[in-house]
């Protein structure tokens, strides 16, 4: 993984922007907004390129967040407390101002020369504008972006209601409307960036199924070959986000975890698994057998398997996502799982698992050149057990391309 895009950019300091700036400056115009708030980890993420420590920590606590100007994107606000806002020095290099609050002490030794990391770390502790609480700082970020007066969009689903009638009351001149469902509409179209990381994030899961299918013996249980994979995403920098591994017939309830039932020969294992590298998920499926398969378990992955192939061929720039949705089900069916049936077979990925859209009959939705979706056709049968095959394609004008190079094929171990 040592040359891929994302991690050269993360090594190096390169300019790793998750946003494209003129799309979103044409957005929030668009929408009327003037600047925008980050409170969730996933949108302060797409502003700065900071994995917030406080957000993921203390999911439902205001403390961390990212303003924006529609007057100067190039220049993003990082509020948060003093004891993680050493966060903003692994930050995309636009995030030029921040905001602090609360305390928290590093020592000053005037006897050591400062490197330039340990230097902007001192200077932000010493002359950044912060403010007591997370309320405080939030203002006076607004402020100095200029933004009093404005229309700022807030991602209002991550903050409580009394937190923002309390930034209402705090700022009075500013016009707050929500933008949550603005933010996962605008994440809709990647960046190169984006694509990259998403690339490698769905290679390492597929290293992590191969570390599976490596482990796979008889007597082997659910919960070690998921420990499998986790050890092989996470020794690759990855880190688990769902890890769903079930042996035989335990895949009809696909999402009870992992337990101590033992692989003997001849079954199957069906593995759904999933992993976020540099802030971007992977989502992939696969079947694994110990020996042969029996007819009905070959008979069933093969046509789910053509049911994802279809999919993921006709995943076409402008195509209707209700018409992706029809093609994938009617290639199951055709391929002789006659009475398949699915609510949805497939959704956008990036920073959250599941983006949107969601690949549904009833989408009102289009494909769109720089969307990342992920085509599956799971199937589950009390008695029987289930399957399941999944990947992420590009939508690009000259045709879908898979992110993942590991074969779609049901794997059979000798």
């Amino acid at each position: 993984m040592a040359g891929t895009p994302a991690l050269i950019a993360y090594l190096y300091g390169a300019t790793r922007m998750l946003f494209d700036p003129d799309r979103l400056s044409k957005e929030m115009e668009r929408a009327g907004l003037d600047g925008l708030i980050a409170c969730s980890g996933p949108n302060i993420c797409y502003l700065t390129d900071i994995r917030s420590i406080a957000r993921s920590s203390f999911p439902h606590s205001p403390d961390c967040f990212a303003v924006v100007s529609r007057g100067d994107l190039s220049r993003v606000s990082f509020v948060s407390s003093l004891c993680e806002i050493d966060q903003v020095l692994d930050a995309d290099p636009i995030v030029r101002h921040t905001a602090g609050f609360g305390t928290f002490y590093r020592t000053a030794n005037n006897s050591v020369e400062l490197n330039n990391r340990e230097k902007r770390l001192e200077s932000i502790m010493r002359d950044s504008p912060r403010g007591s609480t997370p309320l405080d700082a939030l203002a006076v970020a607004v402020r100095d972006l200029d933004l009093v007066g404005m229309t700022v969009g807030i991602d209002e689903i991550a903050v409580p209601r009394d937190f923002l009638a309390a930034l209402e009351q705090s700022l009075p001149t500013v016009r707050f409307v929500p933008a949550t469902t603005f933010f996962r509409t605008v994440r809709r179209i990647k960046t190169p960036e984006e694509v990259a990381r998403l690339t490698d994030a769905t290679q390492i899961a597929e290293a992590g199924v191969s570390a599976i299918a490596a482990s796979a013996s008889e007597g082997v249980s659910e919960y070690e070959l998921a420990r499998e994979f986790e050890r092989e995403i996470v020794s690759r920098g990855a880190t688990p986000g769902f890890t769903l591994v079930r042996i035989g017939r335990n895949a009809v309830a696909q999402q009870a975890l992992p337990g101590a039932t033992q692989l003997q020969r001849g079954e199957a294992i069906w593995i759904d698994v999933g992993c976020a590298y540099h802030g971007y998920w992977a989502d992939i499926a696969r079947v694994v057998t110990l020996g042969p398969p029996g007819d009905k378990l070959r008979r069933v992955y093969e046509a789910a398997r053509a049911g994802e192939e279809a999919g993921m061929k006709g995943a076409q720039s402008g195509m209707p996502v209700a018409d992706v949705f029809q093609t994938v089900v009617d290639a199951v069916r055709d391929s002789g799982l006659r009475h398949f049936q699915r609510h949805h077979v497939g959704h956008a990925i990036g920073l959250e698992a599941y983006d949107d859209p969601v690949l549904t009959a009833d989408s009102a939705e289009t494909l769109e050149d720089g969307m990342v979706v992920n085509i599956e056709t799971p199937y589950y049968e009390f008695g029987f057990g289930g399957v399941n095959v999944e990947d992420p394609v590009l939508i690009q004008a000259d045709g879908p391309r898979r992110l993942g190079t590991l074969s779609n094929a049901l794997i059979v171990l000798d």
